[in-house]
């Protein structure tokens, strides 16, 4: 095994080739000529002691952060695809014992360059030939003092001497490839400890505590139950649902988040069936013929089906539509299934989970209630106000009631589907982003310490001065804040 490291790869492709790869592979004449103006209009100044001297024009290379560059340099990399599927066709080259049988002679990932063959002279020596071919044509070589030549199997005689013909160094294993360790043997824990710990640290870095519950459920991994909630070793958080709800498919009130070991053990269950039916199997076991392992009416095993099974018989949400409409913003859409099932994070729940709270009285209507979701969605003035002007823009009559319930009131509404899912977006979507609004909080407790009149339940913005005279001073700060925002 050779690990190949291409000489400043970028930087040593050659116009001329260029030209020639896109001639061969069939592009147009007009669209190469328009390629060759981004490539070729490169210029170069020399700095001495601090200080630019002159430009001069490139005469190869391909430019750096240049979106097509990457897509070019591809196309590069093919030749020598290409150059090696010719060698290993001649009768004197001989593949790898762990690659003959997929006929693999590289491996190539942009720059990183990996080539097999058997450890014999012959081999070795076709493989030389055709990079130094691939280095004439197109001016990428090889770098001699970072490449390595991994050996195994021959003898010390042997070895020096393709050592002394390539000129690379002698490497061993194991060692990193994309990222990941490559190693002859198979992986001990040190490895695999390694990999874990490195995904951890990705999921649990900064960037990814201020990832909004919809973008953590983009990343779930091992670390996926402490990741939906924001937990991490430093700090943990609650976990507000039950980890099986949170599993159980979106249409039966969960997230759809896959329970690895269940859908591991439906995979499996496909490879167990597919052994079974093999035609020159000398045993039949009847053990998986059950009600869980029965393949559909169309003799087709699903995993997907498999698994549904795994997680038992669920029932059926009527409510999932409206939660999960795509009308809705997918964080609004995981705080309304939150406050579906009671379990937003509200003060006086705080308090319950044994969180300290400084202040348990709801900053919004500054009512002096303790913070609940009673409060939240059937108390409170300033919800209230809200939940009216989102009623009056959409020109329907909204009840004041809890989230189940208003969901309830939805479904029964003769509307049409995106009319129902425009109200529960903006019933839940509006009301929940301003309970969990923690600037709007503060603001409202320290800047506008006011009572809501009835002349907000219109939802219009209107002047203090279309107000009645008993209502002008009570509205005066609401229109600043509206003027502010």
């Amino acid at each position: 095994m050779m690990k190949i490291d291409l000489r400043k790869a970028y930087d040593m492709v050659s116009w001329e080739f260029v030209i020639e790869a896109l001639e061969g592979y069939g592009f147009p004449s007009s669209f190469i000529q328009m390629v060759m103006v981004c490539i070729s209009s490169t210029k170069f100044s020399v700095r001495i002691n601090g200080e630019g001297h002159g430009y001069f024009a490139g005469q190869r290379g391909l430019r750096q952060g240049d979106p097509i560059s990457p897509l070019l340099f591809v196309l590069v990399m093919e030749y020598l695809t290409r150059t090696l599927s010719k060698m290993s066709k001649l009768p004197d080259f001989k593949f790898h014992p762990m690659c003959k049988e997929q006929r693999l002679t590289h491996l190539i990932f942009a720059d990183d360059l990996m080539i097999f063959c058997k450890g014999d002279i012959r081999s070795i020596q076709r493989i030389r030939e055709a990079l130094e071919n691939f280095g004439d044509t197109t001016g990428l070589v090889a770098n001699v003092e970072k490449s390595n030549i991994f050996l195994a199997g021959i003898t010390d005689y042997l070895k020096e001497e393709i050592l002394e013909m390539t000129g690379y160094s002698l490497g061993t294993l194991p060692i990193r490839y994309l990222g990941l360790p490559l190693s002859s043997k198979k992986w001990g824990k040190m490895e695999c400890h390694q990999l874990v710990e490195k995904i951890t640290e990705r999921v649990t870095n900064v960037y990814a505590r201020k990832l909004s519950y919809a973008g953590r459920l983009q990343a779930v991994d091992r670390k996926c139950k402490d990741f939906i909630w924001g937990s991490s070793t430093d700090q943990r958080k609650a976990h507000l649902v039950a980890w099986d709800k949170v599993c159980l498919p979106k249409k039966f009130g969960g997230l759809n988040v896959n329970r690895y070991r269940n859908w591991n053990e439906a995979s499996v269950g496909k490879l167990l069936l597919q052994v079974s039916e093999k035609q020159d199997i000398l045993w039949m076991v009847d053990w998986y013929q059950n009600d869980k392992y029965k393949v559909t009416k169309c003799g087709t095993y699903s995993v997907t089906r498999r698994y549904n099974v795994l997680i038992g018989a669920q029932t059926r949400l009527w409510e999932a539509n409206l939660i999960w409409t795509k009308i809705m913003q997918p964080k609004h859409r995981f705080i309304v299934w939150l406050a579906n099932q009671n379990r937003l994070l509200t003060k006086s729940r705080m308090m319950r989970l044994n969180i300290h709270v400084e202040d348990t009285k709801c900053c919004l209507c500054l009512a002096g209630v303790v913070k609940t979701p009673q409060h939240l969605f059937s108390e409170c003035e300033w919800i209230t106000a809200v939940r009216h002007g989102l009623a009056n823009w959409l020109e329907v009559q909204m009840i004041q009631k809890d989230v189940p319930q208003s969901l309830k009131w939805i479904k029964r509404r003769k509307w049409k589907q995106i009319q129902k899912g425009s109200c529960g977006g903006n019933m839940g979507g509006n009301d929940l982003s301003h309970m969990e609004s923690k600037e709007l909080e503060d603001f409202l407790k320290h800047r506008c310490e006011y009572k809501l009149c009835d002349c907000t339940d219109t939802g219009r913005s209107e002047s203090s001065t279309n107000h009645s005279p008993e209502h002008k001073g009570c509205c005066e700060v609401s229109d600043s804040v509206e003027k502010t925002n």
